[in-house]
């Protein structure tokens, strides 16, 4: 039985085989994987101490298998290529996926926080032009409501203008709209007919 190490792709992964002899040929067997670390080599702490954690309930696993001297030196052979970490070394180690970890969750609520500011302040900018829609909508229903009203006059260009550029419209899109306006039924067909063509072009 022994120990066969085999880089794949970024890491390095461990398994342990089994020869035997068959038919007056030599077979190998793969009894299990052990785990792997990323490379490159050396290993850096925290993969040792990642690796060396999850290795023994795998050789757990594998008890029924692996002689016990079979798995010492199964252990003597990985720590000459993955070092088992010192009690100094995991501790390093802690330290830093704490300081690692407390950066990322830091980004993370500071990014959220200013995503969260941004999205009150177009929040209230929209409830702000929703309101003002209201109170033109209901302007408009109290003009339909009252005989009096539409007996009036027409609006003036500014008046217009005015209340155009309240509900948010530009004076180039009012210029614009006023022009539709000014259209008959037919000119106005005869108008869409052509940007259709164009964009059909």
């Amino acid at each position: 039985m022994f120990v066969r190490f085999r880089a794949v792709g970024f890491r390095l992964h461990v398994d342990l085989v089994e020869s035997r002899r068959e038919g007056g040929r030599v077979r190998s067997e793969r009894i299990g994987g052990l785990g792997s670390a990323a490379l490159p080599e050396p290993i850096s702490i925290a993969e040792r101490v990642r690796f060396w954690r999850d290795l023994k309930p795998r050789f757990r696993a594998l008890s029924n298998r692996v002689a016990a001297d079979d798995r010492r030196k199964a252990l003597a052979v990985i720590h000459e290529r993955i070092p088992k970490p010192t009690d100094d070394e995991e501790r390093q180690a802690r330290d830093d996926a704490v300081r690692a970890n407390k950066a990322f969750w830091t980004r993370i609520r500071d990014d959220a926080r200013a995503q969260a500011k941004d999205k009150r302040k177009l929040i209230a900018t929209v409830e702000k032009e929703v309101a003002a829609h209201d109170a033109q909508a209901a302007e408009a229903d109290r003009a339909l409501a009252d005989p009096d009203k539409l007996a009036e006059p027409p609006l003036t260009d500014k008046e217009t203008t005015r209340i155009l550029r309240d509900a948010g419209i530009t004076k180039q899109q009012a210029y614009r709209m006023r022009q539709l306006g000014a259209l008959s039924e037919e000119e106005f067909e005869a108008l869409l007919a052509r940007r259709l063509g164009r964009r059909l072009g």
